[in-house]
C-alpha cells in the first residue's frame, strides 16, 4: 500500500512538473491514463479529495448538521449542479432523486418542488408516502408499483 501511495505521489510531481497539473486537475489528455496506468492508481479525479459542505444560516458544518439540514443540503448542491447544466448544455438534465422527500419538512419540500418545475427538469422522485408529494398533484404524473407492476395512479 505504500509503494502504490509512493508511485501515485511520484505521479502527480510528474505532472506537476511538466504542467499538466492546473488548480489541481490534470489536462484531458492521454498522458494522465498513462501515467496512471503505469503508478497502478488513479491520480487525479473527485475521489482524490473531500467536499466541505458549511450550513450557510448557522455556519455548522454538514457532518454537525440534523439529518434533514444534511438532506437539504445535499438537494442544494444537486440542484445547482443542475443548474450548471442547464446552463452549461442548454438543456435541463434529467433528475432522478430516491426518497429525497423522507427528511425534509414541508417548507424545504414546496422550496424543492418549485426549484424542480423552475428549471424545468425531467425528474424522477421516489417516496413510500404518498402525502408527501401531494404538493404536485395537477402539476405531475403518479405511478405506483405494486406485485412487480408500474402502473399510472
Amino acid at each position: 500500500m505504500q509503494a502504490q501511495a509512493r508511485r501515485a505521489t511520484v505521479a502527480r510531481r510528474q505532472c506537476r512538473e511538466r504542467g499538466e497539473i492546473a488548480a489541481g486537475t490534470i489536462a484531458p489528455d492521454s498522458k494522465a491514463r498513462r501515467i496512471d496506468a503505469e503508478s497502478g492508481v488513479t491520480t487525479v479525479g473527485p475521489h482524490r479529495g473531500d467536499l466541505a459542505v458549511r450550513h450557510a444560516a448557522s455556519g455548522v458544518m454538514a457532518a454537525q448538521c440534523s439529518t434533514g439540514e444534511q438532506k437539504a443540503l445535499l438537494v442544494a448542491v444537486l440542484l445547482a449542479q443542475a443548474r450548471l447544466q442547464a446552463k452549461e448544455r442548454a438543456a435541463a438534465p434529467v433528475m432522478l432523486l430516491d426518497e429525497v422527500t423522507a427528511h425534509l419538512d414541508a417548507e424545504r419540500r414546496a422550496a424543492l418542488f418549485a426549484e424542480l418545475m423552475g428549471l424545468g427538469v425531467q425528474a424522477w422522485l421516489t417516496g413510500t408516502e404518498r402525502a408527501l408529494f401531494a404538493e404536485l398533484d395537477g402539476a405531475a404524473q403518479f405511478f405506483g408499483v405494486a406485485n412487480g407492476m408500474v402502473a399510472p395512479q
